[in-house]
């Protein structure tokens, strides 16, 4: 029981490298070398993930986040459903932009 309890407070590893080489697609230039490091640093993630541990949240901030994260996703999809199912002409002419 003990164990249990504490096992979903593990902290994540970030593990791997990014490695960017002047061999890849005949890169000359040392920008374009920057450019393409800086784009797969921030599609790993590994810079959001830095600026999300640099303070201790608790675990119930981030759950009721994650609560609000999936309410504003829902009522989004339904939405967008309303606007497919009640679409008449007079909704249509209303977002239109009036000149």
């Amino acid at each position: 029981m003990r164990g249990r309890r504490f096992n979903n407070r593990r902290k994540k590893k970030i593990s791997g490298t990014i490695k960017v080489s002047i061999d890849d697609y005949g890169i000359k230039d040392t920008d374009s070398l920057v450019r393409r490091f800086n784009r797969k640093v921030r599609k790993e993630g590994v810079i959001e993930e830095i600026r999300n541990r640099r303070y201790f949240i608790p675990d119930s901030i981030r759950n009721a986040e994650k609560k609000r994260k999936k309410q504003r996703v829902i009522d989004k999809v339904n939405r967008k459903r309303q606007e497919l199912l009640a679409f008449d002409d007079n909704s249509y002419k209303s977002k239109r932009r009036k000149k």
